[in-house]
Formats: C-alpha cells, structure tokens, sequence
C-alpha cells in the first residue's frame, strides 16, 4: 500500500503547476467546468447527519454543518466552488454523482484546485463503482506538499484506483473527497485526461498483486 500512497503523491507534486488544456464538454469524460457539471451529474454533500445531501447549483451546507459549499472565481466569476470543511471532528464528503460511465479506456482523472489552507488531518480521495465496489486513497501528503492560494493540476491516475479493486467500467462517483479535520479548498475542473508521456500511474507492489488475486478467487 506504501508504494502506491507515495507514487499517488509525486504525479500530484510533479504537475502541481502544468497548465490545464481546454476540453469540449462531453459528460462521458467531463464532471466539472466553467462552474457547471453536465447533464447527470450534480454534486452532493455529506456528514454524519445526511451522508446523501444532493446540490441544486453550487451552493449548500452538510445537515451538520461540517460541509460548505460555495462558487468562486478561476478564470471568470462563479466558475468553481470553493469547499469548506470547518474544525468539527467528524468526516464530511463532497462528492461528483449521479450517473454511470466507463472510465476502463481512460488514464487519469485531474482537476484543477486552489488550496487555501494546509490539511492536519487524513484526507481522503475515492471512486465509487456501485455497492462494494470502491477504491480511496489518503490524498494528505499530495495537499501538504502543494501550493497554497494559486490554482493547480491534480491529476490521479485511474489505476490507481482499479488496482485497488475499483471496476471502471462502471464508475457512478468519480470523484469523492473528505476529511474529519480543517480544509478549504476550490475546485475549477474535473475531468479525464490521458497520462503524460512516460508516466505509468500507480505500480502494484506484488504483495498488493496477491492480495488482489487471494481476494478474486
């Protein structure tokens, strides 16, 4: 598990400031942009009083208060949304839902973010591909890293999350990030681009391997 966390971490370091090229909307492989997400998808918000708050638009609270959410500006006004997880100790989500798609053709999952403040706690990434079907990655160490108060490419190889078990084929959550601490961060984009020339996404250990093959059988 070590190797994969920490080869996740330096695809984000390392693209950290890559430009983030223009894509035609086409919901298949676009979740997010120009303030928007297209036709089925929509954003939902949780925390321990409602893990299932869905959004109409780019504004919204989680029943407890964990969550927030709000648009912001990335190149024009009310482009992105800016998420806000306040200090109470309980897991909040934001998440990208509402529809089913085949990722298994495609390499990376990016996004284009601000950080406003440095994460304390676990921070959490996930895909969700139906019932017990699931992968996450602890996202912290990339955040800790990154740069605060300018916006980035933070790009997650999807194999990453298919080699922990996840079925791309079948992706009706393609984007999932939470935390139990404080965390403010806006989001501008979210979409599937190919990897960069030379990059291979995440490197299964061949303990992980087994473990996989131990689980399928």
């Amino acid at each position: 598990m070590r190797a994969t966390q920490l080869l996740i971490s330096f695809i984000l370091i390392l693209s950290a400031t890559n430009t983030v090229a223009e894509n035609k909307v086409n919901p298949d492989y676009v979740f997010f942009s120009s303030g928007d997400t297209p036709d089925g998808w929509h954003w939902v918000i949780s925390d321990p009083g409602n893990w299932w708050l869905p959004l109409e638009g780019n504004t919204g609270e989680s029943d407890k208060r964990k969550v927030k959410m709000e648009p912001t500006t990335f190149r024009n006004e009310g482009d992105a949304v800016k998420v806000t997880w306040n200090k109470k100790q309980i897991w909040g989500s934001v998440a990208i839902t509402g529809r089913t798609t085949d990722l298994s053709k495609y390499a990376e999952l990016s996004m284009v973010v601000k950080l406003h403040k440095k994460p304390r706690s676990l921070v959490k990434i996930s895909l969700n591909c139906g019932k017990d079907c699931n992968a996450e990655f602890p996202l912290t160490p990339a955040l800790k890293n990154a740069p605060l108060n300018q916006w980035f490419a933070l790009p997650v190889a999807l194999n990453c999350f298919s080699a922990k078990g996840a079925d791309l084929s079948k992706v009706q959550t393609p984007l999932n990030i939470g935390t139990d601490g404080k965390l403010e961060l806006s989001i501008a984009d979210v979409k599937i681009l190919p990897l960069k020339e030379g990059e291979k996404g995440c490197v299964v250990t061949e303990e992980e391997g087994a473990t996989k093959k131990e689980q399928e059988k």
